[in-house]
């Protein structure tokens, strides 16, 4: 070729190395299940050093739901390890900007993707509290994450903001809007992919509600409106934030309950 041809065009990557629905299940029950595997050492170190300030089985029950430590720890010692994986297991594919790539990559225009984040990161909260709400008939939603975030003192902030609004929305965003919905997109129409996506992404919150099942439609919400931004925007980036920002209400919201 001459010098002053134009360049290669880039090799297609092999779609048998793309991810599939078998990569993203291991993901998915490999994340939570890194986190039980974290929470057993922490929540045992913990049982032992606060066993004696504990009155009853009951109350250091409580009080190891409500630590701090057990949430940022077991976050911690569960995305780092997942994200790396993930990395490392389809590489080729992280920075792609159309499923089945992750989408780790600048929105083709970011400014028009920022209003839409912002919108879904800022609203949504509101909307979906309302839902919550009235699907509760005014009941309180007593997630752990809350639990803890009411109880935690003023030390402990900084690092389960970082937790709650930083490392949490990165991994799950590529757990279910880069890693499974690429994967469904290779076997369904994209609305059925999407609804699937965000049905999984709420259910998979199921535990940490103590059976509030009246959570899962905002959850279900946020899962559809995150998935819409990623494909919309060819990056993940715009859902990360407005799943952070959605969190970051969360963590405000629970800190000045505590204030009043």
């Amino acid at each position: 070729m001459s010098a002053g041809g134009p360049p290669p065009l880039p090799q297609p990557l092999p779609p048998r190395t793309a991810p599939d629905l078998g990569g993203a299940t291991l993901a998915i029950v490999g994340y939570f299940l890194l986190q039980l595997l974290a929470v057993l050492p922490l929540a045992l170190v913990l049982a032992l050093s606060t066993a004696g300030a504990a009155r009853s089985p009951a109350e250091l029950q409580r009080q190891l739901l409500a630590s701090p430590a057990l949430l940022v720890g077991s976050l911690a010692l569960s995305a780092l390890p997942m994200l790396w994986w993930m990395h490392r297991r389809w590489r080729a594919w992280w920075r792609q900007p159309v499923p089945p790539g992750f989408g780790f990559t600048r929105p083709a225009r970011s400014r028009a993707w920022l209003l839409p984040a912002l919108a879904l990161g800022l609203g949504w909260p509101l909307l979906g509290g309302l839902l919550t709400t009235w699907l509760s008939g005014g009941e309180e939603i007593t997630q752990d994450v809350m639990m803890v975030l009411r109880h935690a003192p003023p030390g402990w902030l900084a690092a389960l903001v970082l937790v709650i609004v930083g490392l949490g929305p990165l991994v799950e965003e590529a757990l279910f809007r880069g890693l499974l919905l690429s994967a469904l997109l290779r076997h369904w129409r994209t609305h059925w992919a999407v609804v699937a996506s965000a049905a999984a992404f709420a259910l998979v919150h199921v535990p940490g509600l103590t059976g509030q099942w009246y959570a899962l439609p905002a959850l279900f919400g946020l899962g559809v409106g995150c998935a819409l931004l990623r494909l919309r925007a060819g990056s993940i980036w715009p859902a990360v934030l407005a799943h952070a920002l959605n969190n970051a209400i969360a963590v405000a919201s629970a800190r000045l309950l505590l204030s009043t």
